[in-house]
């Protein structure tokens, strides 16, 4: 019994050991720079066995594993670093990330970037922005028409409302959006405390439509979205620069590197442990001592593990998406978490965590790992898949870009699809039109009509 009673105790305590462990291997390997480096100057303050790697000094005491691994050329994927994580909830991307993406892709001069980023910061968690912001950006030495033409492309970005200084505006946005905005809309919008007193025989004289209508207006105005940014996680985004760069080298080849520039170099000091580790006499105490050491130890190892892990999945995500890097979001392929998880070898859990608030500097400018992520539709013909972000991308440019007297239909869209080669059902058309709140052609046509009598009209 006694031996019994002594075994189960060290398996208990290796055990704890273990959790500790990949307690420590999670939360490094979740954490931004700007957080990491927050951690590891706490660590720094608070673990007499941690020093900063001065690198002036000509003696060292140990070696800091993650920061001699920082480059890969594509190709040669790293084999260690692999580790059994508990099955963790996938990340979810907040408001500002998803606007940041588009940012990116919309805008390519540095102050076009600048002056939405400077308004990205001000969003709120609905979707909103004050309208002083606009005032407090023009204080930065923009000029007004600069930073109205940037505000107005912002205000067409996805979800539709976003950027809108008021509820009123905000269906507004979302009602050209769908191409219904007339001007009876605007006269319910510009009076929506009668809609909400229910004052329907004042909006039908307002408006010199019949009750009937006035009520499908505003049966319209209730299917929108009041708080656009609602839908998405409210955890803040912290970014202070790339977590990867990504170029071409003398060879023309890509070439993946960590970004460690503004991380603390750590290292253990082992003189100091081998020096004072037989001057304990109290068992608490050695313990304490003890402790701090191995945490010590566990935190280089995870910091090495998350060197590699980062820069394994940053390298396959690379090489699934060097046509996107070649030709632009039109050559956007599907890629799932389950597939670049299989593709690395770890579990899809630790992808969600790796790619969590991660961005890589690419030709297109600093985009999230989120970014390269999603769904795959299949090619009728040739069973060749795309990108469900690519095909969204195109049904909208090319109603965006239809004529007045040629309103496509979902058919229509098919064929000119087709002309490039990109085979897709008319239901599938008309699933991604209806995720883009583009109304049918046959509304859209109504729309149009209505807006050409009430221009006549006034």
């Amino acid at each position: 019994m006694p031996n019994l009673e002594q075994k189960q105790v060290q398996k208990v305590s290796q055990s704890l050991s273990i959790t500790q462990s990949m307690q420590t291997s999670l939360k490094v390997l979740q954490f931004s720079n700007i957080e990491l480096r927050e951690f590891l100057s706490s660590e720094l303050a608070n673990n007499p066995f941690l020093q900063e790697d001065n690198e002036d000094e000509n003696e060292k005491n140990d070696t800091s594993p993650q920061q001699n691994l920082v480059t890969e050329r594509l190709g040669y994927i790293p084999t260690s670093g692999e580790f059994d994580i508990e099955n963790i909830p996938a990340y979810e991307k907040t408001l500002k990330e998803h606007i940041i993406e588009q940012i990116y892709i919309n805008f390519h001069s540095e102050k076009e970037k600048i002056i939405a980023f400077n308004l990205a910061d001000y969003i709120d968690d609905s979707g909103y922005i004050k309208e002083e912001i606009l005032i407090n950006i023009r204080a930065l030495g923009f000029k007004n028409t600069e930073i109205n033409t940037i505000f107005s492309k912002l205000q067409t970005f996805d979800p539709p409302g976003v950027f809108a200084r008021n509820l009123q505006e905000c269906l507004k946005i979302q009602l050209k959006d769908q191409k219904l905005y007339n001007n009876n809309y605007e006269i319910i919008l510009n009076n929506l405390e009668l809609v909400a007193k229910g004052e329907i025989t004042k909006l039908s004289k307002l408006t010199s439509l019949d009750p009937k209508k006035v009520m499908e207006y505003i049966g319209n105005i209730k299917k929108l979205n009041p708080k656009p940014g609602a839908n998405f996680s409210s955890e803040p985004t912290l970014v202070v620069g790339p977590d990867v760069f990504m170029n071409k080298n003398l060879k023309g080849e890509w070439v993946v590197e960590l970004n460690n520039s503004y991380l603390p170099k750590i290292l253990i000091n082992r003189k100091y442990y081998n020096l004072i580790k037989t001057n304990f006499s109290d068992k608490q105490e050695y313990k304490t001592f003890t402790d701090y050491y191995h945490n010590a130890n566990a935190l280089i190892q995870a910091l090495d593990q998350r060197a590699r892990t980062l820069l394994k999945v940053a390298s396959q995500i690379v090489i699934n998406q060097i046509s996107f890097f070649e030709y632009g979001i039109t050559s956007l392929k599907p890629m799932s978490i389950r597939l670049l998880a299989e593709q690395v070898g770890l579990h899809e859990s630790t992808i969600s965590r790796v790619c969590a608030n991660k961005f890589i500097l690419t030709p297109f400018g600093l985009l999230p790992f989120k970014f390269f992520f999603s769904k795959a539709i299949e090619n009728n013909e040739t069973g060749k898949e795309y990108s469900n972000k690519m095909i969204s991308n195109l049904i909208k440019e090319i109603i965006n870009n239809e004529a007045q007297d040629n309103i496509l239909s979902d058919d229509d869209i098919v064929e000119i699809l087709s002309k490039r080669k990109i085979k897709i059902a008319r239901r599938t058309v008309a699933k991604y039109r209806n995720i883009l709140h583009i109304p049918s052609s046959h509304e859209r046509k109504q729309n149009l009509a209505k807006n050409k009598l009430q221009a006549k009209l006034k």
